[in-house]
């Protein structure tokens, strides 16, 4: 049985301010490292607009990173779209499966929901949603019922995400879990990563996959 490794925390210089390596450089890192495809989750962080006007604006340079991902990797590795969602008023970070333009540019109000709101409008919407590293400093966790699951292991070493007792809370409430690298940078590359059983195509293939929680995660031991 084959293995299909996806990194599922990727972010990129174009659209993600704290992003220090532009797509196509990220991509050819990814394929040398041996993986078989990334979702590109740059942030999309609502406190940043204000107005529709803002948000479309926003909307727009959001998706320049994954664009990017998506014409370098010419078939060469899968790349995929997603988001990591932050509601105004928090500083809680959502890892978005699925997204599409449908999604984010017939939605403006999303600028103002509150995390339950866009759980709902995420789900009634055939996306699924996983909190990223949900015990670092300043988050809170999500009632489990609002979530498909979460970011058990996160590679970032600048950040003490705290990673076994994410490990242990998804356990306590059976939680799906994912791996990713949270890769900004070169020290963030391949560091973590979730393994799939089955080779994943589209959007709707690995929402399938991770639904069905058959899979596991690439960790390595960290410094924090």
């Amino acid at each position: 049985m084959s293995d299909y490794l996806f990194e599922m925390h990727f972010h990129t210089d174009e659209s993600s301010g704290c992003g220090k390596i532009p797509a196509a450089e990220g991509v050819e890192l990814y394929i040398e490292k041996g993986y078989d495809g990334i979702v590109v989750t740059d942030h999309f962080q609502m406190y940043r607009v204000n107005t529709e006007a803002e948000y479309l604006e926003y909307a727009k340079q959001q998706k320049e990173g994954y664009e990017a991902a998506l014409k370098a990797a010419n078939g060469r590795i899968k790349i995929l779209r997603g988001m990591e969602y932050r509601p105004r008023g928090t500083d809680n970070d959502y890892l978005v499966y699925g997204v599409t333009d449908e999604f984010v540019f017939s939605h403006p109000e999303l600028k103002d929901t509150d995390f339950r709101q866009f759980s709902t409008l995420a789900h009634e919407n055939g996306l699924i949603v996983f909190q990223a590293h949900p015990f670092r400093n300043h988050m809170t966790v999500t009632p489990p019922d609002l979530l498909d699951g979460i970011e058990v292991y996160n590679g970032n070493r600048r950040h003490n995400s705290r990673n076994l007792i994410a490990q242990a809370w998804a356990d306590m409430h059976g939680m799906r879990k994912i791996s990713g690298s949270d890769f900004h940078q070169t020290e963030d590359l391949a560091t973590g990563g979730t393994i799939f059983t089955k080779e994943i195509n589209d959007e709707k293939e690995l929402i399938a996959e991770l639904m069905n929680g058959i899979y596991g995660q690439k960790t390595m031991p960290l410094e924090r």
